[in-house]
């Protein structure tokens, strides 16, 4: 599931691989060995992951379902919903 929330962040960021790449300090093949499943990020990696899409680690690992943000005049308010299955 980490590929495919990575995938969708970085689409919903607007993002390249590239930017992302550049945010997480890793390469971009490395993004798109994560996208297409072929390795997973590490510990390090999921933590700046998190700190580049402004989500939890519990989501992008899957772990929980939703990530939500509120726009209210102008400033951005995330909020995380931690839900567990």
């Amino acid at each position: 599931i980490i590929a495919q929330r990575i995938k969708e962040l970085r689409r919903d960021c607007g993002m390249t691989q590239y930017e992302l790449a550049k945010k997480v300090g890793c390469s971009q093949s490395m993004v798109v060995r994560w996208e297409k499943e072929e390795c997973e990020p590490t510990a390090s990696s999921i933590l700046a992951l998190s700190y580049a899409f402004d989500c939890s680690c519990d989501y992008l690992l899957g772990k929980a379902i939703f990530n939500v943000e509120i726009k209210s005049e102008g400033t951005i308010v995330s909020i995380i919903v931690n839900i567990y299955y």
